[in-house]
């Protein structure tokens, strides 16, 4: 079983989806820096949030939000948007990046961070 654990009954199939390729991105990558205690996936309404905790740089925690029509990636002031079955793919390849080190996001303070999970790149 994923760290994210079972989908929830009653999820719209755009957030369903999103969260079963979260567990499987989340299970091939096994982030060494991802706390498992701290991560979560919540139901609201029709989706689902979710938040990806990291260990040691709480600034470099990813979250996610999905509903019937769109999902919302963010880390620290990251905020982007994606719609459909081909922004969910969009949207996993952004967590993907960004568990891996290879996005850098801007902080709220407006300086540049680039979280890592100390995930290796496959």
């Amino acid at each position: 079983m994923s760290v994210l654990g079972d989908p929830p009954p009653g999820l719209a199939p755009l957030p369903r989806a999103f969260l079963g390729a979260l567990a499987a991105l989340l299970d091939e990558l096994a982030p060494p820096l991802l706390d498992g205690g701290m991560t979560k996936a919540s139901v609201r309404g029709d989706g689902v949030e979710v938040v990806l905790a990291h260990s040691t740089e709480i600034a470099f925690s990813v979250w996610a939000q999905a509903d019937a029509e769109l999902i919302l990636v963010g880390c620290a002031a990251l905020h982007e948007e994606f719609t459909g079955a081909d922004g969910a793919g969009a949207a996993i390849g952004l967590v993907r990046a960004l568990l891996c080190g290879r996005q850098t996001v801007p902080a709220y303070d407006g300086a540049a961070l680039r979280p890592d999970f100390e995930t290796a790149p496959p």
